[in-house]
């Protein structure tokens, strides 16, 4: 008789378990746009490498990132003011593999532009770390459960998105170049590099970086080229780690047999188990998403290269402090003995003991050739000056 509970204790179990995935994965695939044959603008701000856009819920606005790499997720405490639908629960694993289970809610209605988009589903986490990276208040993901209802155009040279069901609709010049894609959900696409093979890599908005593939596919890339090191804080949705990023410049990069780049940024690091193409690469395109033909198309504005750690090191906001986030290996920064962490009171003649991050956020980029820091070590203040790198690239 026991062993007939056990056994049913366990059918129980199972099939709660199973009717929790169906309920959550129904919810992923649900949503709808009401309107036919539209066309919809939108200003969005680009900051720290990530699309900001201005969502309307219930009447008031709200700050969201644009991420084709993520299903679309809330702030927990903006979810709690607002009228939702609990759907269940989904284990989420951040960018540095951590992983936590959040609830998934309805929303029955947003506006993005002056179009709706009813009943799609949101998971639920807390927004306050990416608020403070980003620099301003960040209520949420608008995510591919929801992108893949419509065609997407982001023009970041005039910051714009652009969006409709219908691709006649959008502007589209003679040298665009078309890029097929595969995967339901987050676009994916074939990457060769001289006509060699080198990964299939997700199109993925919530990522700042250029090309950033695993280390397992360091091996494709060409040996002569040099690459140089870095480390520092990587932080995702439910940790913060110190990691290691290797980076090279790559003379010629095919994607889909169609777009060829030139002198493309790609790295690696152990945290990642998947290659992605961030913003830092797409900025320098129109770059127009149709899922419903799985196609990307791209057409270039503009040429951007990013200097990386250009004195040798960056600064975060990380614990009410300004601190080192990151150091690039071998430069002078690391050389005089600066460290992950290291707490910053002073960059050039501007005082950040007591600074809040609003402060840090509105500091002006160092223009010098040289930048002055005091930091802390070991109980002394100590200052240190680094002279700009030529090209840290």
């Amino acid at each position: 008789m026991k062993k007939i509970i056990f056994l049913l204790c366990i059918c129980s179990l199972s099939s709660c378990a199973l009717f929790q995935f169906t309920k959550v994965n129904k919810a992923q695939k649900s949503g709808r746009i009401a309107t036919q044959n539209f066309k919809s603008e939108v200003h969005f701000q680009f900051l720290k490498g990530d699309i900001i856009i201005p969502v309307e819920i219930e009447g008031t606005t709200y700050n969201f990132i644009l991420d084709t790499g993520a299903t679309c997720m809330i702030d927990e405490q903006l979810s709690k003011v607002l009228s939702t639908k609990k759907v269940g629960k989904s284990k989420h694993i951040d960018v540095n593999g951590r992983s936590a289970w959040i609830k998934i809610l309805n929303l029955s209605s947003i506006a993005i532009g002056d179009i709706k988009f009813d009943d799609f589903a949101f998971s639920d986490m807390d927004f306050k770390a990416i608020s403070e990276s980003v620099c301003m208040p960040i209520h949420g993901f608008i995510g591919r459960n929801l992108l893949r209802h419509a065609i997407w155009q982001i023009n970041y040279a005039q910051q714009t998105i652009t969006f409709s069901d219908k691709r006649n609709l959008l502007w589209l010049d003679e040298n665009t170049k078309v890029v097929p894609f595969y995967g339901e959900s987050t676009p994916i696409v074939r990457i060769l590099t001289d006509s060699t093979f080198l990964c299939e890599a997700e199109l993925d908005t919530g990522s700042n970086g250029d090309i950033s593939i695993p280390q397992h596919l360091w091996v494709n890339l060409p040996k002569s080229l040099k690459y140089q090191k870095k480390y520092g804080l990587v932080s995702g949705a439910f940790s913060t780690v110190i990691d290691t990023t290797f980076f090279t410049k790559v003379p010629n990069l095919t994607l889909g047999n169609q777009l060829i780049t030139h002198n493309t940024n790609v790295s690696t690091s152990k945290r990642l188990d998947r290659s992605l193409i961030g913003n830092a690469m797409l900025q320098n395109y129109l770059v127009t998403i149709d899922w419903p033909l799985r196609e990307i198309l791209f057409s270039e504005t503009q040429h951007i290269d990013n200097q990386r750690l250009i004195y040798g090191f960056s600064l975060n906001y990380f614990d009410k402090k300004v601190v080192i986030n990151a150091l690039l290996s071998n430069s002078l920064a690391e050389q005089k003995g600066l460290k992950i962490y290291d707490q910053v009171l002073k960059i050039n003649d501007i005082d950040t003991r007591n600074m809040s991050v609003q402060d840090f956020c509105s500091l002006p980029k160092p223009s010098t050739d040289e930048v002055i820091l005091v930091v802390l070590k070991n109980g002394k203040e100590m200052t240190f000056r680094f002279p700009k790198i030529a090209s840290a690239d």
